[in-house]
């Protein structure tokens, strides 16, 4: 396998620029609680993610794969319009309490875990 040249690697980050963004920090605590984060970005992002996402809201998830390192990331947009198509035909309540409910199953996936 061809190692790629410095070149071509500050290229590819050029047209592809990922960035850090945020940092999620833990707490130990008896019971998971729903979390809803407000982070403040600039009119331009602001309006890009509504635009691609549909919703200012992000929805971020735990893949917990045995076997497997824990996993963090976001629904697609794809994804999160689904989410939103659930919610309007009412197979969903709110956001808010979708993720509490699922909190909840995680626990239970835990303590059936141990």
């Amino acid at each position: 396998m061809r190692v790629p040249s410095k070149s071509e690697i500050l290229d590819d980050i050029t047209q592809q620029p990922v960035f850090p963004f945020c940092i999620l920090e833990f707490e130990e605590t008896e019971k998971i609680e729903s979390p809803v984060f407000k982070i403040k970005v600039n009119k331009e992002l602001f309006n890009r993610i509504t635009e691609e996402y549909g919703s200012n809201k992000i929805i971020v998830y735990c893949d917990l794969t045995k076997e497997m390192p824990i996993k963090f990331g976001t629904f697609s947009p794809d994804m999160q319009r689904s989410v939103s198509i659930l919610k309007e035909l009412d197979l969903i309540s709110d956001l808010e309490t979708w993720i509490g409910d699922s909190l909840k199953d995680i626990e239970n996936y835990l303590s059936e875990e141990r």
